[in-house]
């Protein structure tokens, strides 16, 4: 079974991902697993799609 990889955040790196898709979201995670503290905005209330 393979193990999550944890996210050690880094004092100053952060990052806002626009679009909360497939794609922003996988960035947003990528980002947060190579420290960022990471801002991730949509235009709707919930993800659509």
């Amino acid at each position: 079974m393979l193990s999550e990889p944890r996210a050690h955040f880094s004092p100053g790196r952060r990052a806002i991902v626009i679009g909360a898709g497939a794609t922003g979201c996988g960035t947003a995670r990528d980002l947060m697993l190579r420290g960022f503290q990471v801002t991730l905005v949509d235009q709707g209330d919930f993800a659509a799609g």
